[in-house]
């Protein structure tokens, strides 16, 4: 580098090192971008502060604000619905059980809550079974591994600890949670030439979390492969999107002085909302913002929002008297469903799925229904099933019209609520978050 190049370069770095002006620069940038990163990021104070925003810019556009709330008839489930969740809750149940009120799953964990804990009873290890016909013999659904004072958590047979000892008539095997929902691979068979399609029921276990008794169903035996190679797997009868209940089994008996049975309506009430606005800023989005008339109750974050008997959206953003609601059309919403068929003696359900929204013109709602144990066929009722322990369920999402590939659906059902009109919001006892669980091991040694 020549001399002159040198002493510029050493001017301007000894300049810039005594000037309080550079010195300065960058905090200020640092000062404006603040502002900047909090309106583009997506935070909780942001989207309640967005949300405050938009409805207050709409009442101030509404001059001297909407008028009386007019609350019109709170959510109900239709008859043939209601009829159908009174019987089969009945026959799950066995007569004296517990409602399921929520699954949970995360990554390799499924997990079952129910209504129902400590203070009703219920102790860690007990098991959870249920029944797919009145007077059947009882199913394995899983163990109790977490409590509170008025819910139990379930760890079910979908669940990556699922460790079981099994027998059919002519073999011993053991049990792991295989790859497919339902799914359980069969290990260390006794006697793999005699095994055929058969059921397949629970082996004494006495482990620390896992006591199982003698001859409890878990599902049946079938083989994916040919006679030259076998690949046994047994597939469970337990559904968590289409069983509605279960009951307890302490040391094989089961537990029928733990409390009442679980067949009544689910506690809780419907509050009535008004719609605000209906436009969401971004336009990908579909959501709805709600008030009410005064601070009575808050808004709890994923309650259901209903209209008659159709679930509208989960709240999404809470902020004081207004909320947002996330509508079923958002490609963000999904709720576990029920599927619903008309039989001989009214509603029957061959399974459940997840249901994602797509986007909504008109009455008609497009869609897709994951995780399903079965094919989706018009005319089927989709309604919400145990989800996310807010309430709601029952309520439906439409009815299929249109059926597509890799689950796609198109449901009929009424058009987007607008401004003015009038939503309830569901208000039911929430199970928590922790649980106080056993941290014993689950597994053992065949």
């Amino acid at each position: 580098m020549h001399e002159p190049e040198q002493k510029f370069l050493l001017r301007m770095g000894s300049y810039s090192c005594r000037s309080p002006k550079l010195r300065r620069l960058p905090l200020r940038l640092v000062v404006l971008a603040l502002p900047i990163l909090f309106l583009t990021l997506k935070t909780p104070v942001r989207d309640a502060l967005e949300v405050s925003v938009q409805a207050s810019a709409t009442r101030v556009r509404n001059l001297l604000g909407k008028g009386a709330l007019s609350p019109g008839n709170p959510p109900c489930i239709r008859a043939d619905v209601k009829a159908f969740l009174h019987r089969e809750l009945a026959v799950s149940c066995g007569g004296n059980g517990r409602r399921i009120v929520q699954l949970r799953a995360e990554e390799d964990r499924f997990h079952l809550v129910v209504e129902g804990g400590s203070r009703a009873g219920v102790q860690l290890g007990d098991l959870a079974v249920f029944k797919k016909i009145r007077d059947g013999p009882d199913i394995l659904a899983g163990v109790v591994d977490g409590l509170s004072d008025s819910f139990a958590r379930i760890c079910t047979l979908e669940d990556h600890e699922t460790w079981l000892r099994a027998r059919t008539s002519r073999s011993r095997m053991v049990l792991v949670k295989g790859k497919e929902p339902g799914e359980l691979c069969v290990e260390v068979p006794e006697n793999p030439q005699s095994l055929e399609e058969e059921d397949v029921v629970t082996e004494k276990d006495v482990r620390s979390c896992w006591k199982v008794p003698e001859g409890l169903i878990i599902g049946r035996l079938k083989n994916r492969a040919t006679r030259m190679s076998p690949d046994w797997w047994v597939e469970s009868f337990f559904n968590p999107r289409r069983v509605l209940g279960v009951r307890f089994l302490r040391g094989g008996k089961a537990l029928d002085g733990i409390g009442p049975g679980d067949c009544s309506p689910a506690p809780g009430k419907w509050m009535p909302v008004q719609v605000n606005r209906v436009r969401d800023s971004n336009p990908v989005r579909a959501s709805a913002i709600i008030t009410r008339e005064d601070h009575s109750f808050p808004f709890p974050v994923d309650a259901p929002v209903a209209r008659g008997a159709y679930l509208e959206g989960w709240v999404h953003t809470a902020a004081g008297r207004d909320a947002r609601v996330r509508l079923v059309e958002d490609p963000g919403f999904y709720v576990h469903v029920l599927v619903l068929r008309k039989g001989k003696k009214g509603l029957v359900s061959p399974g459940g799925g997840v249901f994602r929204g797509d986007r909504r013109t008109g009455n008609g709602l497009r869609g897709v229904v994951g995780t399903s144990r079965v094919d989706i066929r018009e005319n089927d009722l989709l309604v919400v099933g145990p989800h996310k322990g807010g309430g709601g369920i029952g309520l439906l999402i439409g009815e299929v019209v249109h059926c597509g590939v890799d689950g796609a659906v198109v449901l009929r059902r009424p058009s987007t609520p607008e401004r003015g009109d009038s939503l309830h919001v569901g208000l039911f006892p929430r199970p928590p978050r922790l649980f106080q669980s056993n941290q014993t091991g689950q597994k053992g040694a065949p």
